[in-house]
Formats: structure tokens, sequence, C-alpha cells
């Protein structure tokens, strides 16, 4: 035969039989569940009427599979998903009622059996007998693929797409569950990281229905528990809450509160270069710079001072390090200040890095030890991993500091329910340290997600702690800065006892506000937090209460009148700060039917929204006030919060004209001044102001073009300076604002004043 006739032949020649050739007779399913050689008679071929010597010799019905797969179609993969996914289901749910039934003397009453058309029976195939099935188990199988059959063509008909082969689905600690199914030759290959049965429940009962139709769901798998249900509508006494509206503050907040940790793993410090940046020569500019600038003053500064100077090495103090890293990440071109040598902002952050270093290298050493030190210590590096978002370390340390602080309560508790207020004697001192770090430590709980909080405590159990704990105090020899702090965090107390009570309906719908973040709260709710931030105010001492109503405009000059000090100012402020954040969320959309308001939701509308217009108005002329006129640095967050509050006015429809016209220029006024005293390094590293044209209400456009092309602002967003979450989210302002589709609404509004 020639080559072209032999070409021909293998062109027509069967494709089963290329596939056989060169592989070992496939055995029959009788001698394989037998487990003996399948013999074939000689010079046959495997396939149809064909039988082995075996089936031959006692005959019986000889089936040879065929080791062709074919492509599965997309109906017999969503079939095959489905089988796969009910068989592994009903086989968790069998050890489930298993487990129940072992651990207890009856099942939990709240479980309802499975319907019997899903119990779990272990498929033929996994048999190893070589006896044939009964005539009663084909005719339960049958009855099994009939009813499967029926419900597979309801559920195909209830999906919205086709089963998902991959999905995952997030868990309240913030796991994320995997789930990926992938045909194969011999089936399906289903791959997971549910380490549980509640993560497989959770993942069945939330994940899968969102590919269901409910009825399908209700009738098919009412043995589960429900997902969870979206809020819905209560008929009276509720508030909707507006989102979507934060422009200027809503971008970082998210991130600061929100974010897990992001660094994974901290830079390798090289301990040789960083000497030559003299670590130990900046010590006492950076402690006095950390005394001047925070507002956090846990420390009693004179009493540190006197350790300080018994110090042999203060290099080997971990409270020493720790204070010398806050204050390089809060002004990191601070120790160019000190002397002839300029910092690079890499050298900076290398100097940090070392401080924080030894500071937590000292804190590990003193792991088993109780003092009041290492609870500082711990105290000072929560604040340092919030500044950089380390989150889960922040957590790590406030663990490891309400540790230490519980066992040291009893020993400090009896001096202060001894109420020596005014003693100069140390263990006093000490007690007062101790109570201010153990608050805010309690403070940053608070502000934590439900995920991050539940990590060290219930919201129940913080909320007994901070009603047995007493209210702090001042300590002599304190400055006139501290003791206004002081005061700020004497009334934040007591607003938190007032709102944190155990078992608490008010506390638990006030945190679920918080927290949550839900669609709808209650006017109740609403009306109690007015209530209390009322009471607060009025409880402010009178002698650095300057207005009689927190509501009342003020100027500038009526400050200077007064004399008003930046201990008098800061409380104010932070009540404006704190009124503005809680109405935000509800100023209305629309001024139609608020001029006369009937309903109780209306008159809440319309009481936040005058009182909103006051408290941003006075809340700018304070900010005003102490950045000019004392000379202080103030929150440009509270500014911030000023724009967002103006820009909502300006945008609500029906608003009378003048309104909006006075929110248009109070918006780019505060632009204007934040723009103006936001102070930032040049390529020397000497602090500067920047260069800032006169601003004219009514001829905004001008300042707004040099603004947005201003390349000293332009050089700060792009280089690498600063690296705490407060430089980030500063940056993060301003390129907002320089951003193109902001600088076009802006001009809009310049364009309405001049007109």
């Amino acid at each position: 035969m020639g080559g072209n006739d032999w070409n021909g032949v293998k062109q027509e020649e069967d494709t089963d039989e290329v596939a056989l050739r060169g592989k070992r007779p496939q055995p029959c399913e009788n001698c394989k569940r037998g487990r003996r050689k399948c013999v074939m008679p000689e010079d046959t071929k495997q396939g149809e009427g064909v039988k082995c010597q075996r089936c031959e010799r006692h005959g019986l019905e000889c089936v040879i599979p065929n080791p062709i797969l074919t492509r599965m179609d997309d109906d017999d993969i969503r079939q095959l998903i489905h089988d796969e996914f009910e068989k592994l289901h009903t086989a968790m749910s069998s050890l489930e009622d298993d487990i129940a039934s072992l651990s207890s003397a009856s099942p939990p009453a709240h479980l309802s059996p499975p319907p019997s058309h899903l119990s779990y029976r272990p498929s033929p195939t996994t048999h190893l007998s070589s006896s044939q099935p009964s005539p009663d188990m084909e005719n339960d199988q049958q009855e099994e693929k009939r009813q499967q059959l029926v419900l597979a063509k309801k559920l195909k008909s209830g999906f919205n797409n086709e089963p998902p082969r991959s999905m995952v689905i997030q868990t309240p600690d913030g796991r994320l569950l995997q789930w990926n199914i992938s045909p194969t030759r011999e089936g399906l290959s289903i791959l997971t990281n549910l380490q549980s049965l509640e993560e497989l429940s959770r993942f069945t009962c939330y994940g899968w229905q969102a590919y269901m139709d409910p009825q399908v769901l209700q009738s098919h798998f009412s043995y589960l528990p429900p997902p969870p249900k979206a809020p819905s509508r209560p008929t009276r006494k509720v508030l909707r809450l507006n989102e979507g509206k934060n422009i200027f503050t809503e971008q970082d907040f998210q991130e600061y509160m929100r974010t897990l940790d992001k660094l994974k793993h901290r830079t390798i410090i090289d301990h040789t270069h960083v000497e030559k940046l003299e670590p130990r020569r900046w010590i006492p500019s950076l402690l006095k710079l950390y005394f001047s600038v925070t507002t956090a003053p846990h420390i009693h500064e004179p009493t540190f001072w006197k350790r300080y100077r018994r110090m042999a090495d203060p290099m080997q103090s971990g409270l020493v390090t720790a204070l010398c890293a806050l204050s390089v990440l809060y002004r990191w071109y601070s120790p160019s200040t000190f002397g002839d040598r300029k910092f690079s902002p890499k050298e900076a952050r290398q100097l940090y890095e070392y401080y924080a270093s030894c500071a937590r290298g000292s804190a590990a050493e003193a792991f088993d030890e109780v003092s009041l030190d290492t609870l500082k210590v711990h105290s000072l590096l929560v604040r340092e991993c919030r500044a950089m978002q380390r989150l889960n370390d922040a957590v790590m340390h406030t663990k490891h500091a309400l540790r230490i602080s519980y066992a040291l309560q009893s020993q400090y508790m009896d001096v202060i329910e001894s109420n020596c207020g005014g003693s100069t004697s140390s263990v006093e001192i000490e007690a007062q340290e101790w109570l201010r770090t153990i608050w805010s430590l309690y403070a940053f709980c608070i502000q934590q997600t439900a995920h991050n909080m539940d990590q060290i405590f219930s919201r129940n159990e913080l909320a007994a702690r901070i009603q047995e704990l007493p209210c702090i105090d001042h300590l002599p020899e304190e400055s006139e800065r501290t003791r206004g702090h002081i005061k700020i965090y004497i009334n934040i107390i007591r607003l938190l006892k007032r709102w944190l009570i155990p078992d608490d309906p008010f506390t638990q719908e006030l945190l679920a506000y918080i927290i949550d973040v839900p669609e709808y709260a209650s006017i109740d709710l609403c009306l109690k937090i007015e209530r209390d931030l009322l009471d607060w105010y009025h409880d402010i001492p009178s002698d650095i209460k300057f207005l009689h109503s927190p509501f009342e405009f003020f100027t500038v000059d009526d400050l200077l009148q007064k004399a008003v000090t930046i201990g008098e100012a800061e409380p104010l402020l932070e009540f404006w700060v704190l009124w503005m954040s809680i109405h935000f969320r509800f100023l209305p959309s629309r001024i139609e039917g608020l001029e006369s308001p009937i309903s109780a939701q209306d008159r809440f509308l319309h009481n936040a929204l005058e009182t909103c217009i006051i408290a941003s108005k006075n809340a700018f002329t304070c900010t005003m006030y102490i950045l000019e006129q004392l000379k202080d640095d103030a929150s440009i967050y509270s500014l911030r919060l000023v724009c967002d509050l103006n820009w909502v006015v300006a945008n609500i429809e029906g608003m009378d004209s003048e309104r909006v016209r006075s929110a248009k220029r109070n918006l780019l006024t505060t632009v204007y001044i934040i723009y103006k005293y936001f102070r930032r390094l040049n390529v020397n590293s000497s602090p500067f102001n920047l260069e800032v044209p006169q601003f004219d209400a009514e001829n905004a456009e001008v300042f707004l073009k040099l603004f947005a092309s201003n390349p000293q602002l332009v050089n700060y967003i792009q280089q690498d300076r600063g690296f705490s979450w407060a430089e980030r989210e500063q940056k993060r302002f301003f390129a907002l604002l320089q951003d193109q589709n902001i600088q076009n609404l802006l001009q809009k509004f310049a364009q309405d004043l001049r007109l």
C-alpha cells in the first residue's frame, strides 16, 4: 500500500479507536467491582456486544465504561454544580445534627429537620461490595433522582443568573470566604477555605441565596435561617439619613476608621545608618516639642522632667523614645529646626522609625512587668499605630495596656477615692496619670469598628467600665494649654457617662447609629442627643464659658474684648464640631414644607438646619481667632466640616437666595483661610507660609486660579513629605481642591457672588 493510501486510511479512522490504541483495555463493571482481572477474548476489540471471558462464562451483562469523556454543556455543568452543592450541604447538616445530639440530651428546638427528599444517602459508587443493589435500593435511587430532577428544574427557573462558579462573601470579622467550582474530566472540583460548620451555614444561607429567587428559597430551603433583612421604614417618628454629601471630609474618615492593617511588614532599620542621624542629639528638643503640641496630656510634664534629669541613658527608656517618635511623626520637619543639620523627608522618617522601634523593643522586654511606665509606653504606641493606620497593632497594644492598667487599678483607685485633690504627692500624680491613660484607651475603643472593638471587649462591658471609672482632675504646675485640654477631656467624659450605659436601649441605638450607619434613625434618639449636648454645654464651668447660648452669633472682635484663652475657645469649638457632625446627615435637600413645620420630622429638620448654620459660622470664627490672634494650631477638620455644611446649604432646593449667597461666600472664605494658614516646608526644609494673594469674596475667581496653579502647593502634593495619617489626609484634601471638577464648581460659586 502506498503512502497516499495510508494517509487516507488514517483520516477515516474512528476517533474512539485512536483514543484506545496503545492503552490497556478498560475492565468491565463486574470485574472492577469484584477486583478481578478482566480478560477479553483474543483478536477482539472492546465495543458494543463484546463480553469478557468471566461475564461470558457466568452469563452476566458485560458493561465496559467509555473512556472518552465528551465536553459537558452549560446545562450539565449547572446541574452538576447544584448536585455537588446539595450533597455537601446535606452531609454537613447531618454532621451538625449528630454533633448537637451528642452535646445535648435533645436537639435544639429552633432547628427543624431538613425535608425528607434532601436527606443524605451515600452514592452507590462508593460501595466496595460485590453484591448487586437490592430492588428497594434501586427504587429509592430512582425516586431520589426523579425528585432531584424536579427540584433542579424549579431551581433553574428561579436563577437570576447561572449558579456561581466563583463566589466570595465577607464575614463580620473581616475574613473572606471563598468558593471556587471548576469542571474536570472526572466531574467537579470544589475549592474553599471554609473552616467550620458555622462558616458553611453562613455561606450557604447568605452567599448562595444571592443567585436564587426568594420564592424558590422559601419553598425548597425553608429549614435554612433567613438572610438579614434590609431595614424597613417605620411609619412614625423616623428620620431618613442622607448619604453622599461629604465632599471635603468623608474621603479620609472612611480610610481612617474602617481600614485594617495596611503595613503588613515594618521597614527593616539599618542602625548603622541611623546613628549618622544623631538620634541622641535631638532627644531634649523633641521632648519639649511633644509637650508644646500634644493634645493628649496623659503625662505630668513637671514630674517627667524631674525623672528625665536623673536618667543615665535616655535612649534606654521606652517612654522617652516613644515620645520622640510621636514628635517626629506629628512634625516631621522639626529636627531641621533644632540645629544646623537639615533632614530630608526620608531621613526624618528613618529617625521616627528608629525611635518607634526602640520603644517597641522596650515594651517587649517589659512584657511581664506591671508598671505605670510600661502602661504609658503601650498607650503612646497605640497613638503611633493609629497615626500610621496600623489598626491591628493598635488593638494589640490596647490589649496589653488594659491588662497592665487593670493590674494597677486596685493600687491607684484607693488613692483617687480618698479625694486627695490638690496634693503634690507622687502617688497622687501617678494615680491621675493612670486615670488619664485608661480614659484615652477607652476613647480609642469607642472609635473602632465593631470588629476591632469585639477583639478587646463587648460594648456592654465597655459601657460598664466607663460607668465605674471616675472622672479625671487637674494636677498642680500644669500649663494653661494643658489645663484647657484637660477641661475638654472632662466634658467629653461627662458626655460618655451620659450616653454609654450597659444594657440600655438608647446606648445600643446610639452605638448602632455611630458604628453601623443605619438607613434610618428615630427622632427620640436625636432629640435626646440634642438635650444631652445642650446640658453638657451648660455644665461647662462659667469661668471658661463666654456665651450664654452656643447659638449666638459672635465676631473675632467680641472674643478679643473678652480676652478668650485657648482653654476657653477649644471647648466651644468641640461643641460645635459635635453638633454639626451629628446633624449633618439629616440636613434636608429641599426647603419646601419646612418654613412652617407641622410634623415632628419637619420640625427636627428645620431646627437642625437653623442650628447647624449658626454652628458653622461660630466654628469658623473661633478657628480664625485661634489661628490669627492666639497664634496657635487648630484642627483643620473643623474647617473642612464647615466647608461641607456650607456646600449642602448652598445646594438646598428652594433655599432663600440671600442664605445661598452667604453659604457660597462662607465656603470660599473657609477654603481661602485653610490655604493661607496651611504651613509646610520648602526645598530647604524650613517652615514658611505659602504665598497667598489677597482674597475678596466678590472677586474670588482670581484667587481660585492662582490657588489651582500654585507651584509650591503642587510640589507639596506630589512630593513624599509627611508620612502620618494627618499628613496624608491633608494632601488628599488639597489634591481634592485642585481637582478640575471641584475647581469648576468653586469657580461657579465665585461667578455667582460677582453677579
